[in-house]
């Protein structure tokens, strides 16, 4: 899993033993392992009912994980994915706008591979534009 020349994803999630330590996986085993574990924290975040244990979970799922979804996208799929651009970045826009209202920062590092379509879409006042 990765996001152009220089950022390459590992996988860990310490509840499990297979991933307890980071591991380099493909595209689809990664984003497969990752729908999964966003399933089972909301899930559980939902059945505790317990704000300050959601926002914490959910700034993880959205500021470094899910962002990386796009991330990959966009950095190696913008070909294939031409016919359905305007509906990518339109997502990607809502997606920011999400994170940036509920201030789910992400780390710059990670925005660093698609920076370019984030100042493209124009979308004022993000926290993390450079």
């Amino acid at each position: 899993m990765k996001a152009g020349k220089h950022h390459e994803y590992a996988w860990a999630d310490p509840s499990s033993p297979e991933y307890s330590s980071p591991v380099l996986l493909s595209a689809p085993k990664y984003m497969e392992l990752l729908m999964t574990w966003v399933e089972k924290h909301i899930t559980s975040v939902d059945a505790s009912n317990t704000n300050a244990g959601s926002f914490s979970i959910n700034n993880r799922i959205f500021s470094r994980r899910l962002f990386r979804v796009y991330a990959h996208i966009f950095s190696e799929h913008s070909e294939n994915v031409l016919p359905i651009q305007h509906h990518l970045h339109y997502s990607l826009m809502h997606f920011l706008v999400f994170i940036n209202e509920f201030d789910m920062m992400v780390n710059e590092a990670e925005i660093e591979p698609i920076m370019s379509v984030i100042n493209s879409l124009c979308i004022p006042n993000l926290h993390f534009r450079l």
